[in-house]
């Protein structure tokens, strides 16, 4: 007998004590082969259930041992269904309990189903094998992207959700990102937008304007001065809070039809709403005469407008030496301040009739046109001579010799309607 290990150890100090080979068997047998109690024997063996490599023939064996450990006798029935109930699933499924009379059968039956099962397993290890015996490791499909088994990169959900979610991404920045309002382009504001920024590099034409239109010039508390420009005199507004002159309307169809020449500008217009814009100018020079002082002025013109008022703006109050005295309602010139002109005029309303001649009306009719209404007028005089009051119509019904009748009403009943039958046979008298 061979001892290794802590059970060498342990023989080399019991070793003289020991006289012969019987005793040496008795006490390694109490040493090392202790029996369990009953209840320790069974919860052992429910303890241990055949694993899926684990040989049958073996598997009993142990059991075997174990209920040999009893102190008393277990029926051979009782201990194959015991045996049976901790079998392996597999073979359970290939062998029924009936099929089984004694371990001789359980071994002879587990030991067919186990030659099956390796055979099997000898077929899937030929076909995983190549020619040269080679083993061939069948590879699991693996994903690229999220690197998980069973699937590949094509079919990966969580590439498919996140592209989902990218594109979804896209259209939201999209719809928010925000436009230049001067020139429209996506992605800017005015502040910082490259093409309004060389535009404002290029050319600064700036223009802005503390009053551009009014409802009616005797509501306006700015002063008013008299005018003249090629001839036609008007008035204008005097604008301190304005850098620029604009022309009205009514100046510039006049500076038009006196075939005065303009020039076209870009330029970005703020007006009181604060909003700059790119706009198309006109821009002339022409003389100004207020009193006794001509003043060649250079005016904007915005053609688009049809409403607005001629403005003066502070330049052209400091060239022509405008003082105003906004207490006493009047205004100056600086260098002969001793004479003051009432400003603030307020122009009557003018109430204009909408209805419109035509064409053909409102003109002088020829000579020949004249004799030939006279030739009629004289040939009809009796239709066209003066008379009396027209006569008011009056309604007649003319029955000649005939008697008057009475109609029955259509909607009486029979009862009713005897009485005014009987009354149609009576003439009425006269």
């Amino acid at each position: 007998m061979l001892l290794e290990s802590s059970a060498a150890t342990w023989w080399q100090g019991i070793k003289p004590s020991t006289k012969d080979w019987q005793s040496a068997v008795n006490i390694l047998r109490e040493v090392y082969s202790k029996k369990l109690p009953p209840h320790a024997v069974f919860r052992e063996l429910s303890a241990r259930e055949q694993t899926q490599h684990e040989a049958t023939d073996i598997f009993v064996a142990k059991f075997r041992v174990l209920i040999a450990q009893l102190p008393y006798s277990v029926a051979e029935e009782m201990q194959l269904d015991m045996v049976y109930g901790l079998l392996a699933l597999n073979s359970r499924k290939r062998l029924t309990r009936s099929e089984i009379n004694s371990f001789k059968d359980l071994l002879k039956c587990a030991s067919e189903i186990e030659q099956s099962f390796r055979e099997s397993g000898f077929r899937e290890q030929e076909r995983n094998t190549n020619q040269d015996g080679m083993q061939i490791k069948k590879l699991r499909p693996r994903c690229e992207h999220c690197k998980k088994f069973g699937h590949l990169k094509n079919e990966c959900r969580q590439l498919e959700k996140e592209n989902d979610d990218k594109e979804l991404s896209k259209s939201t920045s999209a719809r928010s990102k925000p436009e230049c309002y001067g020139c429209g382009t996506p992605g800017y504001y005015r502040w910082n937008c490259p093409k309004c920024k060389e535009k404002a590099d290029v050319k600064t034409n700036f223009f802005e304007f503390s009053r551009l239109s009014l409802e009616n010039e005797s509501s306006c508390d700015a002063p008013i001065l008299p005018l003249e420009v090629k001839g036609a005199k008007g008035i204008g507004l005097a604008d301190s809070g304005s850098k620029w002159n604009i022309a009205g309307h009514t100046l510039y169809k006049v500076l038009q039809d006196k075939g005065v020449k303009f020039e076209t500008m870009d330029a970005v217009v703020t007006l009181a709403d604060g909003i700059p814009r790119d706009k198309k100018l006109l821009v002339t020079n022409v003389d100004v005469k207020i009193k006794d002082k001509i003043t060649p002025t250079s005016f904007v013109i915005m053609p688009y407008l049809t409403q607005n008022h001629t403005l003066l703006g502070r330049e052209f109050l400091k060239k022509v030496n405008i003082g105003i005295d906004f207490q006493n309602e009047c205004w100056f010139f600086r260098d002969k301040p001793e004479h003051t002109f009432k400003c603030g005029i307020k122009t009557n309303s003018v109430n204009i009739n909408p209805i419109t001649l035509r064409q053909n009306e409102a003109q002088k009719i020829k000579d020949t046109a004249k004799d030939e209404i006279n030739t009629l007028l004289q040939k009809n005089s009796t239709i066209f001579e003066q008379g009396g009051e027209t006569t008011f119509g009056t309604h007649q019904i003319n029955t000649q010799n005939a008697v008057p009748i009475s109609v029955p009403p259509y909607l009486l009943n029979e009862p009713e309607n005897r009485q005014p039958a009987s009354l149609l046979q009576t003439p009425t008298p006269s």
